[in-house]
């Protein structure tokens, strides 16, 4: 159950949508993935409650969150206080270059810290790490997960687009550091998010503008074709061409 968290509840059947962030190998549909809706869309409320539902599933010690929100509203503000937020919440970054320094050394800073906390206790992965930490190794420090939600992603790249290649390199990393990012934006920016895109295993669709944004985002017309009509915060989570509809 590491790391499943319930995304809605399908509106015709009632049943629980789960995402799982646990990469493949874990059973899971991660490490990364984006989410895509157009304004009113209920984008940033889909968001909020998703990371209170895993805060509310996880104890600080095994997972820890950086939220940043990049379009100004600090959509995550009611969060702040979270034990799991340690970096607090980011947000307001065109109005302060040092917030944006700050997001940048903490990415970075703390893919080093993993690296470093791993190699001293001689396991080339968190997986391993936290297994013997719940066996035989009681002595090691909690490590955990670390999810990295984005809000307007596309806004971070427009403020400053070397971001793009921290956050590339980051993910290309997070599948043995347990490091996971989920970037959510008004539409697909498929020229700049290509390094991460090609990465993301998963995606979220909530109601966008055409079907050709729809398809750039979850690979089907029907982010746009099925969703017309239907209440804010109602998407579909798509894993392997399966969709999954969902209202949050």
């Amino acid at each position: 159950d590491r790391l499943k968290i319930p995304l809605g509840r399908n509106p015709t059947t009632g049943k629980t949508v789960w995402l799982d962030l646990k990469e493949g190998a874990e059973n899971g549909f991660g490490p990364h993935g984006m989410m895509t809706g157009m304004t009113g869309a209920g984008k940033s409320e889909t968001l909020l409650q998703f990371v209170l539902a895993m805060a509310l599933l996880h104890p600080p010690e095994m997972l820890q969150l950086l939220l940043g929100d990049f379009k100004g509203e600090s959509a995550f503000t009611p969060l702040i206080n979270l034990p799991h937020a340690q970096g607090g919440v980011i947000s307001n970054m065109a109005e302060s270059v040092h917030k944006l320094d700050r997001f940048e050394d903490a990415l970075n800073g703390e893919v080093a810290r993993r690296l470093r906390v791993l190699k001293k206790a001689g396991y080339k992965d968190v997986r391993n790490y936290e297994r013997a930490r719940a066996t035989s190794r009681p002595d090691l420090e909690p490590l955990g997960a670390l999810v990295i939600v984005i809000d307007e992603f596309s806004e971070l790249l427009r403020i400053r687009a070397t971001m793009a290649e921290v956050c590339d390199a980051v993910g290309r990393q997070g599948r043995a550091l347990w490091i996971h990012i989920i970037n959510a934006s008004q539409r697909a920016e498929v020229g700049k998010m290509a390094g991460l895109m090609s990465q993301q295993t998963f995606s979220i669709g909530l109601k966008v503008k055409d079907a050709s944004q729809s398809r750039q985002a979850i690979g089907s017309p029907r982010a746009f074709e099925d969703l017309k009509g239907t209440p804010q915060v109602t998407g579909f989570l798509v894993f392997e061409d399966e969709h999954q509809k969902f209202r949050s």
